[in-house]
């Protein structure tokens, strides 16, 4: 059965399916970067975690049905986009050519592109979501 079924009605321009598997992705990789990397992260632990509760609320609260949702998870892609992507620029500009420092770049740029994706989709979900019930047709 399609994802994008939801009773008597398809919704059309829905990717918050896409958008769920995207935040449980980086919430995994943040989750299993904790340990590793705490030390150059400039927050703590706790609120590194919170950030993964969040993402895993907000991955299964989003719904077609919840307009407001899927603007809250565009708002959440954006944010994330500005501090991965501004701790991603400081840690290069630092010039550290160890492994450490490599891999932790990487991971902060694979973020980046995971939340690109989240956004983009995101946005085409709240664009599509007007017109979100269009009945089936049956052929």
């Amino acid at each position: 059965m399609n994802e994008d079924y939801h009773g008597e009605f398809i919704t059309l321009h829905y990717y918050g399916d896409t958008v769920r598997r995207l935040f449980l992705a980086a919430g995994i990789i943040i989750a299993f970067s904790i340990p590793f990397f705490s030390h150059p992260i400039p927050t703590s632990s706790l609120i590194s975690l919170a950030l993964v509760l969040a993402l895993v609320v907000l991955a299964g609260y989003t719904s077609p049905r919840k307009k407001e949702v899927v603007a809250i998870d565009a708002l959440t892609s954006a944010l994330a986009i500005l501090v991965f992507g501004t701790h991603a620029s400081l840690v290069w500009s630092l010039n550290y050519k160890d492994w450490y420092s490599t891999i932790f770049f990487l991971i902060l740029i694979t973020l980046v592109i995971i939340f690109i994706f989240a956004l983009y989709y995101s946005v085409k979900s709240f664009r599509g979501m007007p017109f979100k019930n269009k009945p089936i047709v049956k052929l």
